[in-house]
């Protein structure tokens, strides 16, 4: 009896403390934080501290806007200073005379251009020294130099020929000629009054108020 008792008490207390073969599931019986891990799994899709990584297409759109309105301001603004380079170097035309030292000649030795246009004397590094005087004294390049840069324009009135030498050279024969023909006239008859004539300058200065009218537009359109 006091074994059977024994027996019954160790069964009872064991069963109290349930048995090998009835222990609850310990994974089932933990609590799970679902909620917790769906919302560490939001912050990886929309980041820790912000809002979703997709942007809002209204906003893309803005930017889109933005960034195309500045690229035009900027453009505006580099024709701006380039239109009047361009219609100063529309205007006239540049003839280029240079020197050749070895057979003591201008290269080109005769220039013919219109009123309006201009004569560049140009040459450099050269082994002996020369310069560019008109026989009337209309031009100078002034004292004999191995590197020479000057220009000279023939405005309108100016037709003629000009005959200039290389002080140092002339003796050798390096001379040369420029003539300047008369720019044609307009003829008031062929020339409607209503339909003026379309100058470079005219035309840049249009296009520099095209420019000009752009920007505004861009400007009140970011306003």
């Amino acid at each position: 009896m006091q074994a059977t008792a024994k027996r019954q008490r160790w069964w009872t207390h064991s069963s109290s403390a349930c048995s090998p073969y009835q222990r609850p599931n310990r994974r089932a019986s933990r609590p799970r934080f679902h909620g917790h891990r769906a919302m560490k799994k939001k912050r990886c899709c929309g980041g820790i501290n912000g809002p979703s990584a997709v942007r809002d297409p209204q906003v893309t759109t803005g930017l889109q806007e933005r960034n195309a309105d500045s690229s035009i301001m900027r453009r505006a603004v580099v024709l701006c200073f380039l239109l009047p380079l361009f219609c100063m170097t529309a205007a006239a035309e540049t003839v280029i005379v240079s020197v050749d030292s070895t057979n003591l000649r201008f290269s080109p030795s005769e220039v013919t251009i219109t009123e309006g246009d201009e004569v560049r004397f140009y040459w450099s590094g050269q082994a002996l020294a020369h310069n560019a005087v008109a026989d009337d004294g209309t031009f100078d390049t002034g004292d004999p130099e191995r590197d020479v840069d000057q220009t000279v324009e023939f405005p309108l009135g100016s037709a003629g020929t000009y005959d200039f030498v290389c002080e140092p050279h002339e003796s050798a024969g390096m001379v040369g000629t420029i003539t300047v023909e008369a720019a044609p006239p307009v003829d008031a008859e062929e020339a409607p009054p209503e339909a003026p004539v379309e100058t470079p300058l005219n035309a840049g200065a249009s296009m520099m108020l095209g420019l000009l009218l752009a920007c505004v537009a861009v400007a009140r359109r970011r306003a």
